[in-house]
C-alpha cells in the first residue's frame, strides 16, 4: 500500500480553492479523455484515477469498494486554465460495462464477458451506427 495524496476543489485564475486529501491505498490505473469542447477556443482534459483504499481508511471498506479521483482541466484560447478535482466512492459494478465508470474500469482491467443479450443490446446502442470515420 502507498501513501496517496490528491487534491479536491478547484483552481482558476486568481483563486486556489483546493484541499489536500491524504490516505493509504493502492493506485490501480488511470483513464484520460481529451475534448475540444465544440471549438478550437477551448480544450478539456478529463483524467480519472482509480484507487483501492487500505482497510481502515473508510469505516465500511470491503472487497469491491474503490475511490475515483477525477481531474478536469479546461484551457481557453487565451491560455486561461481552470482545474476541478473531486473524489467519488464506487463499487465494482460501476467499473464494468454499462457502469458509470466503464472506460476507467476497462483501462484498469475490470472487464467482464457479456451475455449474448447484453452484447446485442450494446451493439444496437453504440456500435451499429458508427461510421468508419468515427472509429
Amino acid at each position: 500500500m502507498d501513501n496517496i495524496q490528491v487534491l479536491v476543489g478547484y483552481i482558476r485564475p486568481g483563486y486556489d480553492c483546493t484541499q489536500v486529501v491524504k490516505f493509504t491505498g493502492e493506485r490501480l490505473g488511470e483513464y484520460t479523455q481529451r475534448d475540444n469542447c465544440g471549438s478550437a477556443a477551448s480544450i478539456a482534459r478529463l483524467t480519472q484515477t482509480l484507487y483501492r483504499p487500505a482497510p481502515g481508511e473508510l469505516p465500511y471498506v470491503g472487497d469491491g469498494i474503490f475511490v475515483v479521483h477525477t481531474a478536469i482541466e479546461t484551457v481557453v484560447r487565451d491560455a486561461t486554465t481552470t482545474r476541478v478535482y473531486w473524489l467519488e466512492e464506487v463499487n465494482e459494478r460501476d467499473l464494468l460495462p454499462s457502469g458509470g465508470f466503464e472506460e476507467l474500469g476497462r483501462a484498469c482491467g475490470f472487464r467482464q464477458h457479456l451475455s449474448l443479450q447484453e452484447g446485442l443490446a450494446l451493439s444496437r446502442e453504440r456500435y451499429r451506427t458508427l461510421s468508419l470515420d468515427e472509429i
